[in-house]
């Protein structure tokens, strides 16, 4: 093994995950909805969990989150290794926006639930240890990514909102492409009496194994464990074998999975979620956006500006060439990525990622936050499917009882905004299950972002979440988000 120079250039590692460091703030009341449809069907619970429902007492604590809650924990008691003032996703009171109240003064608890968040967030030293290839199945042969750290600004309002409805419900949540489960853990604490949350994933070994293993360690010393129903193999079977769970999912959560469909695929799993969700349900979606930056003259801009003026629904559907660099037995690349060859595949082309040749090695470089390791080039043939705010809103115009309450991208810093830019690395979309046929109450206000306080809200009323109004928690309310391609 050759050594490293004595004076390295350091490569920065390459942005592929996002975290908000907006500020929290309390959620407000602009309307009224009907929850009497969204009721826990014990059909679709595990036999071991409708005890717990059945003998659960109904709460009437109030809706009201506050980001500055009187209760909070002493600085002292927080853990020192936990830098939670320089990024939003750990601080103590914004975990605290989504964990169960019973939990808030178990001081203990709280200290080691912040730092196992902390450990898969992007500021973590230990991040990439968190980022490696899914594990298939033997009869699966396409690719299917890799699991991924935390982005906050689509798992903070998915956890917020599981916190708030529990409050008045049993709910039923589900994560589609839970990988090793570094979001479904997180779903028990949320529930403030009973719920039930289901994780499914293609792969039957990585549900075995990694998943396993992590909420077993994770949920360790508490009774959560139980509430935590697995559901390995393919999305699109999820109803076929579970039928119970139609019209009946609260709650959906799907980061870093759409990318892998193709155009028709996509709007089969759309059909999905409109037949999994439940009246006012909702599903927070996140997806990997355009990789040609504010470069105009990059292959796959002019293809996405060409699809675009053809009227494409999905104008980020290419397939190309692709090189970069990538440190042996790692599953990131670093560096920048050379695109080639560029085209639109048919809508119903399956997805490719196939090497070109043998990776190159490279040598011993000095690779930021790792230190000194051997670097491989890389050459394939890939396709994907990138996704805008605009790509999510037209995808659903099809799909007569699902809309849009926001959506956005998100860069590199997990900050959502409102129109592409720089080092933006997804985009993502939050949609309501809205069945006409169920009766709906809407309160009109003339001022959507006036300020509410705790008595505003009541076991009954989900008023800030029926218009998206929940989302202010990652500083989108009343903003229109469009992309900005010169569309």
């Amino acid at each position: 093994m050759s050594k490293a120079p004595s004076a390295p250039t350091i490569i920065t590692v390459a942005a592929q995950t996002a975290v908000s460091t907006s500020s929290n703030a309390s959620l407000s009341s602009s309307s009224s909805i009907s929850t009497s449809s969204n009721s826990l069907s014990l059909a679709a619970v595990p036999a071991h969990v409708t005890t717990d429902i059945q003998t659960s007492a109904s709460s009437s604590s109030s809706l009201y989150v506050s980001s500055s809650s009187s209760s909070s924990l002493p600085s002292s008691n927080l853990s020192t290794a936990v830098s939670s003032k320089y990024y939003n996703f750990i601080n103590i009171n914004t975990i605290k926006t989504w964990v169960a109240s019973q939990y808030h003064e178990q001081i203990e608890l709280m200290k080691t639930l912040q730092l196992n968040i902390e450990a898969t967030t992007p500021q973590s030293p230990g991040m990439h240890n968190f980022i490696k290839d899914v594990h298939n199945d033997p009869n699966e042969k396409r690719y299917f990514g890799k699991s991924f750290p935390t982005i906050e600004s689509i798992e903070l309002p998915f956890l917020q909102f599981i916190n708030a409805i529990s409050k008045i419900m049993h709910p039923i949540t589900l994560e589609i492409g839970a990988a090793e489960g570094i979001v479904s853990w997180k779903v028990p604490f949320a529930f403030e009496k009973v719920g039930v949350h289901y994780a499914n994933e293609l792969s039957h070994w990585m549900m075995d194994n990694p998943f396993e293993s992590w909420v077993t360690y994770r949920l360790q010393n508490t009774s959560l464990k139980k509430y935590i129903v697995k559901l390995p193999g393919n999305c699109f079977d999820i109803l076929t074998q579970n039928p119970a769970l139609k019209g009946k999912v609260n709650a959906i959560f799907v980061q870093n999975v759409e990318h892998f469909f193709n155009p028709t695929e996509h709007q089969k799993f759309l059909t999905l979620i409109e037949d999994l969700l439940a009246h006012d349900g909702r599903a927070f979606l996140c997806a990997h956006s355009f990789k040609f930056g504010t470069d105009t003259k990059h292959p796959l801009y002019e293809l996405f500006i060409q699809q675009k003026h053809k009227g494409d629904i999905y104008p980020g559907f290419a397939e190309y060439d692709t090189e970069f660099m990538q440190p042996k037995g790692r599953s990131f690349f670093v560096g920048e990525i050379k695109i080639s060859n560029v085209s639109r595949p048919k809508d119903d082309a399956e997805q490719v990622k196939m090497n070109l040749c043998e990776p190159i090695d490279l040598g011993i470089k000095c690779i930021e936050s790792i230190g000194d390791v051997k670097v491989m080039l890389a050459k394939q043939r890939i396709s994907d499917n990138a996704f805008s705010p605009s790509i999510y809103r037209k995808a659903i115009e099809s799909h007569a009882s699902l809309e849009a309450l926001q959506s956005f991208f998100i860069n590199d810093v997990g900050k959502a905004v409102d129109k592409w830019g720089a080092n933006i690395t997804h985009a993502a979309a939050i949609l309501r299950k809205y069945n006409k046929s169920s009766q709906l109450i809407v309160e009109n206000h003339d001022n959507d972002n006036s300020s509410s306080s705790s008595s505003s809200s009541s076991p009954s009323n989900l008023s800030h979440i029926a218009n998206g109004d929940l989302y202010t928690t990652i500083g989108l309310s009343g903003v229109s988000l469009e992309d900005n391609h010169s569309e």
